[in-house]
């Protein structure tokens, strides 16, 4: 794990310089709108509109811009793009009615969907889409258990899991201080191949990535929330070479806000870059960018005011 002091979200989004917003950016939809984002194979999707009737969008390799087909309006909180066992393109998703009736959909991007049978056991609930990779899905569950006839957390079957057809899932490592912390909200999910990215929660937020056998374990802190300071994982994505990206909002009272851009090298180094609001009257309203996805090298951002644009990272400190 890297080593690095619980500190507040706005220190730690200064680790880096703040860069020009737009000054390395493309716009790739414009004027999209856009509050979750997913990228695989040349293809993007994102979530737009409103609690409770949202709809999914997508952007073909070909550039065509369209809903994705025979998805409703619903609330979608969680959405990633994967391979189904054929190699093909597939997109899962968290859908629900308002804040009820959650349900796990594999979509082709055609107009057929399923749902996920089997998925989570009694007393439990996901806490993110599964994430497909050929014949794996991964994902975060949050559990209760029944204690004195009532229902308390139960810790040890929440976390992060993986499964294999319909091999009993196995329960993946945390990082050592989200364990440490009683943390176990993994509310990101991403599966390439045989690595596993996540993003667990609380008032401290890690990154983290390991195996599907949970070996290599490498994590993050990306921010806190205590005090006058916020910060929140807004977007999540494996890339080329297990790289680990994240992007994290963070506030501090007085200060601009900043969406900070992290990848997680290796055991012993991240590299970061920060990008703050421009000072004045409305400095402490919205971020630079709100959402995120990576395809391979290529990094996919939501940009308010312009869309989605595609974006080229520039730490401030660069891993040797």
């Amino acid at each position: 794990m890297l080593k690095r002091t619980l500190i507040s979200a706005l220190t730690l989004a200064s680790l880096a310089a703040p860069a020009a917003a737009g000054a390395a950016d493309t716009v790739v939809v414009p004027g999209a709108v856009a509050s979750r984002l997913t990228a695989l194979d040349g293809h993007i999707v994102w979530t737009t509109g409103r609690f409770p009737s949202q709809t999914l969008m997508q952007r073909g390799s070909d550039g065509t811009v369209a809903p994705v087909p025979g998805a409703p309006k619903a609330v979608y909180l969680s959405i990633d793009l994967g391979h189904d066992a054929s190699g093909k393109l597939v997109l899962t998703y968290l859908r629900c009615e308002g804040t009820k009736n959650c349900k796990a959909i594999s979509d082709n991007l055609a107009g057929r969907r399923v749902s996920y049978k089997r998925l989570v056991p009694s007393l439990c609930a996901l806490t993110s889409a599964p994430s497909r990779w050929n014949d794996r899905v991964a994902y975060g569950l949050t559990c209760d258990r029944m204690s004195g006839g009532r229902r308390v957390h139960d810790g040890a079957r929440s976390g992060l899991f993986v499964r294999k057809h319909a091999v009993a899932a196995k329960r993946l490592r945390l990082p050592r201080d989200a364990v440490k912390f009683n943390m176990d909200s993994v509310a990101w999910v991403d599966l390439r191949g045989t690595n596993v990215g996540a993003g667990v929660v609380d008032v401290y937020k890690y990154a983290f990535v390991q195996t599907v056998n949970g070996s290599n374990l490498r994590s993050d802190f990306v921010g806190g929330s205590e005090g006058d300071s916020e910060a929140q994982i807004v977007g999540q994505s494996l890339g080329s070479g297990t790289l680990l990206w994240t992007l994290v909002d963070a506030f501090h009272a007085g200060d601009p806000n900043v969406s900070a851009i992290s990848r997680i090298i290796d055991a012993d180094c991240a590299e970061f870059e920060s990008v703050e609001n421009p000072r004045g009257p409305k400095e402490a309203e919205g971020y630079r960018y709100e959402a995120m996805a990576v395809d391979g090298r290529t990094m996919v951002l939501y940009a308010p005011g312009t869309g989605l644009v595609t974006h080229t990272f520039t730490p401030s400190r660069p891993c040797a």
